[in-house]
């Protein structure tokens, strides 16, 4: 089985050429631009209230990002799922084809570390289907060629459904994804929670707690610490109720 490391890099090779073709100048200093910008945005820029919101728009970004944080985030989350193992299991371990659902889903480290666990605990037989719900519809690319590096070891159906949680405005009435057997928050909330100045953040959250069925499992996996920005990883698994 592929490591976390090779997946991502997979994504990237294919990620290089598409990239090449759209910047003017050194790709690879364009990419190292991008990296530091990241960095700066992921420091104490997440708690800056009038911060904008990072820019994902462009294919350097993705490969930045997925050389930076992809495998590591989706490693984290695998280890999380292997600390409540029975739970996990008996959430995703279904007769019908498993649903989770990934709140911020980028290019897929919740998929990444979902798919980790089903391989390793020897769930490889049991469907799963995504919903992939994040602001930027750009990462469908990138999160596609990682589906891509499972072909052959699982069967996975994801589908993208845009959301903007910091704008209530702009929700929809289309919430089935709350009738998931995993909701997964994945660094989501720490880089959305400088703008629930209006409390907007609070209640997306609050109304997924409400309208999950019983018995739904979720995972949060963040920045650890009371501002989110202390050098450690907190987790934590619940069921909903």
């Amino acid at each position: 089985m592929p490591t976390n490391f090779e997946r991502a890099r997979t994504v990237i090779e294919r990620l290089l050429p598409i990239a090449a073709e759209l910047v003017q100048g050194d790709l690879d200093d364009t990419i190292k631009t991008r990296l530091r910008a990241l960095s700066v945005s992921y420091g104490n820029g997440l708690l800056n209230q009038n911060r904008r919101p990072v820019d994902y728009t462009r294919s350097t970004t993705h490969i930045a990002y997925c050389y930076r944080s992809l495998a590591a985030h989706g490693d984290w989350l695998y280890k999380t799922l292997r600390e409540s193992r029975s739970n996990v299991r008996r959430a995703l371990n279904k007769n019908r084809a498993a649903r989770v659902a990934c709140l911020g889903g980028g290019p897929g480290s919740d998929i990444l570390g979902i798919c980790k666990f089903l391989i390793q605990q020897d769930l490889a037989d049991q469907e799963i289907e995504f919903v992939i719900l994040d602001r930027e519809r750009a990462w469908n690319r990138s999160r596609r060629l990682l589906v891509d590096t499972f072909a052959g070891e699982l069967e996975i159906t994801e589908r993208y459904q845009s959301l903007d949680v910091t704008d209530d405005d702009q929700w929809t009435d289309d919430w089935d994804f709350c009738r998931s057997d995993l909701i997964s928050m994945n660094f989501f909330l720490s880089e959305v929670w400088s703008f629930n100045g209006n409390g907007t953040v609070s209640r997306f959250i609050q109304r997924i707690i409400d309208r999950a069925p019983r018995g739904t499992l979720f995972t949060y996996v963040d920045n650890g610490g009371d501002n989110l920005l202390e050098a450690m990883v907190q987790y934590v698994i619940f069921t909903g109720v």
